[in-house]
């Protein structure tokens, strides 16, 4: 079985499968981003599980990843759909486009694969310098709290099992171990295909290492890369995180003392 550090093959097929219903994330951010009113950049698309209902909803959407094979799948589903969104693969701390956007988000945790500060500053500089003057930048962050309590963990565990379309059953197996010095999560995430006798068709593992920031760590990280007027939300609520929260969300601005 190979070691994958990005989604590819196996484990992007799957990966609607495996993660569907996961996060009830969308009305959350249809509601913080307001009527659709121009265009709109997701940052870590995906499979396009947040982009493209964006899409429908009425913004001009684009999207960025760097895995091709996720690309593919939420290309082909945008043209199944008749959804004009732009693709582009690419990584966040090299972002390149030839335009500007009115919002930019990155759902789903994306950012936190960013483990080292300076390559974090230099992706939110990046990201900066794409938005608009009145643009917002919308990001979620979470905090492993439970994975803390739990010692750390290392065992496996399974945490989904979905029917697929030809008889098969897939399997998301996932192991995850806390580094609370370095602020640093390692989860390795099993998929495995098996028939409806539950043997072993095809597997593969995918090793990510994230890294998790306290509020006002982020929020200082952000004034360091040229954003302001910040408002920061927790568990994807529109009221302000409390202690024990494991999921941040912070809409911030360009700084109007920048040209």
């Amino acid at each position: 079985m190979n070691l994958f550090k990005d989604y590819q093959g196996l484990a992007a097929r799957v990966y609607d499968a495996v993660w569907e219903g996961e996060y009830d994330d969308l009305p959350f951010y249809s509601w913080l981003l307001g009527p659709p009113s121009g265009n709109l950049l997701e940052l870590g698309c995906g499979t396009g599980r947040i982009l493209l209902p964006l899409a429908m909803e009425g913004w001009r959407c684009e999207g960025v990843d760097a895995s091709p094979d996720m690309l593919a799948i939420c290309r082909r589903k945008a043209e199944d759909d008749n959804l004009p969104v732009e693709l582009h693969r690419q990584r966040i701390e090299r972002l390149k486009l030839a335009k500007k956007f009115d919002r930019i988000i990155i759902p789903g945790f994306t950012f936190q694969h960013m483990t080292e500060i300076p390559t974090a500053l230099r992706a939110l500089c990046r990201i900066r310098d794409h938005l608009k003057a009145r643009g917002h930048l919308i990001l979620s962050l979470f905090h492993p709290w439970e994975t803390l309590r739990n010692g750390g963990e290392r065992a496996w565990k399974l945490r989904s099992s979905t029917a697929l379309e030809d008889g098969n059953r897939v399997l998301g197996h996932e192991s995850v171990a806390a580094d609370p010095v370095l602020q640093h999560l390692t989860t390795w995430n099993r998929y495995e295909i098996v028939d409806a006798r539950g043997k072993p068709v095809e597997e593969t593992l995918v090793e990510n290492k994230l890294r998790w920031f306290g509020l006002d760590e982020f929020r200082l990280l952000l004034e360091a890369a040229g954003f302001d007027r910040i408002e920061v939300y927790g568990d994807f609520a529109p009221s302000p995180p409390e202690e024990g929260h494991s999921f941040l969300t912070f809409d911030a601005r360009p700084s109007r003392k920048r040209t």
